[in-house]
């Protein structure tokens, strides 16, 4: 809850590289790493999201399926959104399809492209 940006892009790291009991073991238990990541990758700064985005490569626990969603599609640096995608893809499967699909029409064409080159890739999964 820092004002901080990087000191909120370090908890968020030190959260998802150490565990989230073990670098906050009096944590409320209504608190969810899954919503710790979504607030995360909803941060004002594009500093923040990166690093959570970053962290996540590393990361084996669930995440929020409808904010890397929202992140793939709405983020404010094109950047992101190609890696949001990608993570939505390497996490979810065909289940990204949907995202995917509305992506292809994202106006910049590093997310467009990246959109269809994964939608080909599924495609040619499907293949027998």
């Amino acid at each position: 809850n820092s004002t901080d940006a990087a000191v909120r892009a370090d908890a968020i790291q030190n959260l998802i590289v150490n565990g989230y009991r073990e670098a906050v073991p009096n944590a409320d238990s209504n608190t969810t790493m899954e919503s710790i990541i979504s607030k995360s990758l909803l941060d004002n700064n594009p500093n923040v999201r990166a690093t959570t985005l970053d962290a996540l490569d590393a990361y084996d626990g669930s995440l929020p399926q409808a904010t890397l969603s929202h992140m793939a599609l709405n983020d404010s640096n094109p950047g992101l959104r190609v890696q949001a995608l990608d993570l939505l893809v390497e996490r979810f499967g065909q289940q990204a399809s949907a995202t995917l699909k509305e992506a292809r029409h994202d106006p910049d064409p590093r997310v467009s492209r990246m959109a269809d080159q994964l939608l080909i890739e599924f495609a040619d999964q499907s293949q027998p």
